[in-house]
């Protein structure tokens, strides 16, 4: 391919992952530190990755202690927390600090991911505890940039030549507004969903193109990743379990293929030994779904209807401690998108099925969405499990743990879309789907979170 061709295709790319580079800068310097969930937690495990194991770790960490405590009052923590009460004598402040803080000595991070975290703190070791801050968070909108494009990616395999898929996967990620909210800030969740991305990647691309060792043995390694990194990428163990059964049993010959189950049991049975994260989500799941245990705290159909509201709603928009929800009328307004998008799945699905073919677009296509409803589905369902097992304690609003199935979730959403747009008519709607997210994020930057962050612009 000549170099000017190559210039030519590479320069909207580099095009939209500076967009996304800008948007996530905007969204780090706008957003006080501290004021993502759990934002102290993860800074303060990252610090610990670097503090272990050195000679003066305990003195340190106590230092590191009292100068995030000190930031906390300097940037309003508790006056920005609006479900606690904000605290004023230091007494109150020393016993109603954030998680992590009650640690005598470093955390032992619980993933690897904190090592990851910490890459770009080791730059500015001794510097004031909120530049530090800012630093990972810059970490965090690079890894935004390989999720962006990987999207970019996923959808040129799904819509060859179709802008309107192709650029509308990546774009709607990009001003999606609590998940650029949540990878602006320090999490381990955003390591987590850059592999989990690339495997979902490999997936789609053996799908597409046709499964090889290659695609097998990169979903592999990107699945190991990211279900080290965090539970909630566990739902892409289920699916290589498929995936490497469907190549085996096409691959291998005969009586041979009765090693397909034996290395899907033994690579379970491998990650039940080797996690402990993996077990006790297991032993979660299995506790809910025994009648004893789905009965251990009632059912509360009301409190279940009005968890999955919310965890719509905090999809798509909840910044802060989940301090600024999207408004009921924008709520409503993306459950009609949503339907709209369901609506055009379901009409794919009618085209397959009369079509009774599995030829371009429908066959590799809907075996594509068969894979992302089953990832969303589980990752819903360990959220559920979550919620009923605790007794309603923990809410399903805590939709960032849906982030690392996005994916799947803008993939079927694209594709659902897509039904109802004509063919001739793909770039301007393409125009149409873009500027209205881009309007719904610029409303929630603009009119939600600098007027509560920032009073002096209500």
């Amino acid at each position: 391919m000549p170099a000017s061709l190559r210039a030519r295709r590479a320069g909207p790319v580099v095009m939209l992952l500076a967009l996304t580079l800008v948007h996530g800068l905007i969204y780090l310097s706008v957003i006080p530190p501290w004021q993502a969930p759990d934002e102290p937690f993860h800074f303060l495990s990252a610090e610990s990755a670097i503090l272990l194991g050195t000679p003066d770790a305990a003195a340190r960490w106590q230092q590191l202690k009292s100068e995030a405590a000190d930031s906390l009052v300097q940037f309003r923590f508790w006056e920005l927390v609006i479900h606690v009460q904000a605290f004023s004598t230091p007494e109150e402040i020393q016993r109603n600090l954030p998680r992590g803080f009650e640690s005598a000595g470093p955390l032992v991070p619980r993933a690897f991911t904190y090592t990851m975290l910490a890459l770009p703190l080791r730059l500015v070791t001794g510097q004031p505890v909120a530049l530090q801050l800012y630093w990972a968070r810059l970490f965090s909108v690079l890894v935004n940039l390989g999720v962006v494009w990987i999207a970019y990616e996923v959808g040129r395999l799904l819509f060859a030549g179709d802008p309107f898929g192709s650029w509308l996967l990546p774009l709607a990620i990009v001003f999606l507004p609590q998940h650029t909210f949540i990878l602006a800030a320090v999490s381990d969740g955003n390591p987590a969903e850059l592999w989990a991305a690339a495997a979902m990647y490999f997936c789609v691309r053996g799908i597409v193109r046709g499964a090889r060792w290659q695609e097998l043995a990169a979903f592999c390694i990107f699945s190991a990743l990211a279900v080290a990194s965090k539970p909630t990428t566990f739902f892409l163990v289920p699916i290589f379990l498929i995936f490497l059964g469907g190549y085996g049993w096409r691959k291998l010959p005969g009586w041979w293929r009765m090693l397909v189950p034996g290395a899907a049991a033994a690579l379970v049975a491998g990650l039940a030994a080797l996690s402990e994260r993996f077990r006790t989500s297991l032993s979660l799941i299995q506790s809910v779904l025994t009648p004893a245990g789905a009965g251990m705290n009632g059912w509360d159909t009301g409190r279940v209807v009005s968890a999955t509201f919310e965890t719509f709603r905090g999809f798509w928009a909840w910044l802060g401690w989940t301090s600024l929800p999207v408004s009921d009328p924008a709520l409503f307004a993306l459950l009609a998108l949503t339907l709209a998008a369901l609506g055009g799945l379901i009409k794919l699905a009618w085209r397959g099925w009369r079509s009774r073919r599995r030829a371009w677009p429908v066959g590799a296509l809907g075996q594509v969405m068969l894979v992302f409803f089953a990832c969303i589905g589980m990752s819903l369902a360990s959220m559920g499990a979550v919620f009923v097992y605790s007794g309603y304690q923990y809410g399903l609003y805590e939709s960032r743990y849906l982030f690392a199935a996005i994916i799947p979730i803008m993939g079927a959403l694209v594709t659902g879309w897509r039904e109802w747009v004509p063919a001739g008519w793909r770039r301007e709607g393409l125009a149409v789907m873009a500027s209205a997210f881009f309007l719904f994020d610029a409303v929630i930057l603009l009119d939600y979170a600098i007027p509560f962050f920032y009073p002096v612009w209500r």
